[in-house]
């Protein structure tokens, strides 16, 4: 099954298809995925179902009583009770979460990868919160499983995969590279997998437009698209200049402006070393450790967070606040 928005090439969809080694989810995460699609999933069926494995129980209850979902409340200690604090969203990417890669052998950068899923993901729930706040949920699922069909690649091909890309840590000439051996990237592959999982049509489809140009307009694709960008600079060896660069790419949108950005980095910093934790992932390095921020003199360091919906475009332009863009240099002072 494809979404009919993303078909694959004809060749390739026959090496998928007969491929025994794909990446595949517990049959406890593909019973959350059959509920998520009932036209009236109940917070029971999702318990028991849940209750079946053990390591996504313990999961989901470790995500359910993190600083994030239990705000001073008691401790949760069943599925049931997990699954009504956090949500059926936030349950449904916990399931999906165990299609990530469980093994560090083979030549792709493992960690990495995982690193950036969970940045991506918690990113754009962040970035949601602001600009889409009934998306946060399903936005979090969409940016964990962005990259997926990177592993659907590596399953076909093999070594030969890894050997034929740049790497993963440039994700433009990655996407390239993928285009001239297979015919499209991996986001449109990626969306297939999903889609043979069972997983929501939108969901698909946020997977396979998750890759793309930032643009005003759409503010579910911009936080899905700006989500791994940010967790680029976040991994990348030199943090400041590629924060810079994407400074430049967000001056012409009206979208958000720099304390919205600023705001989600420190948020970032806050959350990922739990993510990592209940993920079960390496922590990714610290980003505003290797950057530091030389406070704007302009608006854009006091705007309030709010969503561009409410504001109008002319009193949330970045143009008036270019001449006074902040610098990012290296170093090892935070963000202030």
């Amino acid at each position: 099954m494809c979404p009919p928005t993303c078909p694959l090439p004809e060749g390739l969809r026959e090496r998928l298809l007969h491929c025994r080694s794909l990446p595949s989810l517990p049959a406890a995460a593909l019973r959350v995925i059959m509920i998520a699609r009932s036209p009236e999933p109940c917070l029971t069926d999702f318990a028991k179902a849940i209750e079946q494995d053990p390591a996504l129980t313990l999961r989901l209850i470790g995500l359910a009583n993190s600083a994030l979902y239990a705000r001073g409340g008691s401790p949760v200690a069943t599925s049931r009770d997990a699954v009504s604090r956090i949500g059926l969203d936030a349950t449904l990417a916990t399931a999906m979460s165990f299609g990530l890669p469980r093994t560090h052998s083979g030549p792709l950068e493992y960690d990495y990868f995982c690193q950036r899923a969970i940045i991506a993901a918690t990113a754009a729930q962040q970035l949601a919160q602001s600009l889409c706040p009934g998306d946060a949920g399903s936005l979090f699922t969409a940016a964990l499983l962005q990259d997926i069909g990177i592993l659907a690649f590596e399953a076909i091909d093999g070594d030969s995969y890894a050997e034929h890309i740049p790497g993963l840590r440039d994700h433009a000439a990655l996407r390239d590279a993928e285009q001239l051996r297979y015919g499209c990237d991996h986001s449109v592959v990626g969306a297939w997998l999903a889609a043979s999982w069972g997983v929501p049509l939108s969901l698909a489809v946020a997977i396979h437009e998750s890759h793309g140009p930032l643009r005003d307009g759409d503010p579910r694709r911009l936080c899905l698209r700006l989500s791994g960008l940010i967790a680029d600079f976040w991994l990348s060896h030199e943090a400041a200049g590629r924060l810079s660069k994407l400074m430049r790419r967000l001056a012409a949108l009206e979208t958000l402006d720099i304390a919205m950005l600023v705001s989600v980095v420190q948020a970032l910093e806050q959350r990922l070393p739990t993510m990592a934790r209940l993920f079960e992932i390496t922590a990714p390095p610290s980003a505003t450790a290797r950057c530091c921020w030389r406070k704007p003199r302009s608006c854009c360091s006091s705007r309030t967070l709010t969503s561009a919906r409410a504001l109008p475009n002319s009193s949330r332009s970045w143009r008036r606040c270019r001449p006074a863009m902040p610098k990012w240099t290296s170093s090892s002072a935070s963000i202030t």
